[in-house]
């Protein structure tokens, strides 16, 4: 009797010790996977914000193209102002001189 009380003994030690082996493993498991998932999640953000980035980059480039097309257009538009304004003066020199002819040629006539 008493062996077989030890034999169920024995028995139910091996069963408890399977159980906590089991719920250990499971338990690593579930750590594991929790951990794997955060990692996941991690990598995650982390190309979301390497994305993020390389547009503000794009964004900061075509910003700057443009900044720079906008100053050669207003270049050019100086450059064009400078010419109308060099014949505008041409012109109004014209209308002086014509101008001081027929006011020399009235006074001849008179």
């Amino acid at each position: 009797a008493a062996d077989a009380t030890r034999q169920e003994d024995l028995a139910a030690a091996e069963v408890t010790r399977q159980a906590d082996r089991a719920t250990a493993g499971a338990q690593r498991t579930e750590e594991v996977a929790a951990a794997e998932a955060k990692l996941e999640e991690e990598r995650a953000a982390r190309e979301a914000s390497d994305r993020a980035l390389v547009e503000e980059k794009a964004r900061n480039r075509a910003m700057a193209e443009e900044k720079e097309k906008n100053k050669a257009a207003l270049a050019s538009v100086e450059a064009a102002m400078s010419v109308v304004e060099a014949r505008v003066a041409e012109h109004k020199e014209a209308l002086a001189a014509a101008d001081a002819t027929r006011q020399e040629e009235k006074a001849a006539r008179e």
